[in-house]
């Protein structure tokens, strides 16, 4: 059984696994558990993992129900079937051809680390802050490693003067209220997307593309872009609702290196400057996106 609820997303911590120990014992006339705790002690717990090592005690990775519910195999093979079937009728066989598109958000203070200290000491790393600011950067990239200029976003009203400080000249800086993508801003990324395969020379009538997206509101409930897809020739397809953290290229991969590089770089700035905050993030943004993608 617990094994079972583990497979399905409801794994027990040790105090319930103590608790059922007892429940089972009562049902079945057992004794040498306390009445009054209600449930097995520390070492009868110690002892049934010791006899059971084919399962072990480790930290498990929050997922919602919705997610958990999206990501079973009838609803991944319908999804895989819709995409072969697109691939089929629009002729598409190079992976020059196949796009991802997606954000990742960063922020301008590091996410915390396990650190060595002393044992029963507390461990605190000096941060610019207790609250980090949010910046979000719109990625596209197919299946050969080709990478439109990224969009970055940052929250304000304006774009700073300083703001596009280490920028390419052909990735646009922006703002939101928030820092996030809006659904005005994606159809400001759709012309970028498309003069970047015109120029290389990608963007022909009788050569279609594909483009694979979550279902963020920005995304697929955005006619403005997806007609200007459809009038040059780019078929868009949405993933299946809560199964990008599965099935979304971007976030298996390349996502994962970038968050990785972009807190080093962020923790090695605070700490050479003793806890002062990022203020340039568009140049440091693209110092990373340099050095973790060609």
């Amino acid at each position: 059984m617990i094994k079972e609820l583990a497979r399905v997303g409801f794994p027990l911590s040790r105090e319930e696994v103590r608790k059922l120990a007892y429940e089972f014992a009562e049902k079945n006339g057992l004794k040498g558990f306390s009445e009054k705790k209600g449930k097995a002690g520390y070492y009868w717990f110690v002892g049934f993992m010791t006899r059971h090592p084919e399962i072990s005690v480790r930290k498990t990775e929050n997922l919602s129900v919705s997610r958990a519910m999206a990501m079973n195999r009838v609803q991944v093979d319908r999804w895989f079937s819709e995409y072969e079937s697109m691939l089929l009728q629009t002729k598409i066989s190079d992976p020059s051809h196949i796009w991802n598109v997606d954000e990742i958000g960063v922020q301008n203070i590091y996410a915390t680390d396990k650190v060595v200290a002393g044992t029963g000491e507390n461990a605190y790393s000096n941060t610019a802050g207790e609250k980090g600011e949010t910046s979000t950067v719109v990625v596209a990239m197919n299946a050969i490693g080709d990478v439109v200029p990224p969009v970055v976003i940052r929250k304000g009203k304006i774009v700073g003067k300083c703001w596009r400080n280490g920028a390419p000249l052909d990735s646009p800086v922006t703002v939101s209220p928030n820092g996030w993508i809006t659904t005005e801003i994606f159809v400001q990324f759709g012309p970028l997307f498309l003069n970047f395969l015109q120029k290389k020379n990608l963007l022909k009538d009788d050569c279609a593309h594909v483009v694979v997206l979550d279902n963020h509101y920005s995304h697929l409930f955005n006619l403005e872009f997806l007609n200007m897809m459809k009038e040059n020739n780019v078929h868009v397809i949405g993933l299946p609702p809560h199964a990008s953290h599965w099935l979304q290229p971007l976030d298996r991969v390349n996502f994962g290196v970038l968050k990785k590089a972009w807190n080093k770089e962020v923790r090695a700035f605070t700490h050479d400057t003793v806890g002062k905050r990022v203020e340039n993030l568009i140049s440091l943004e693209f110092s990373v996106l340099h050095l973790t993608w060609p």
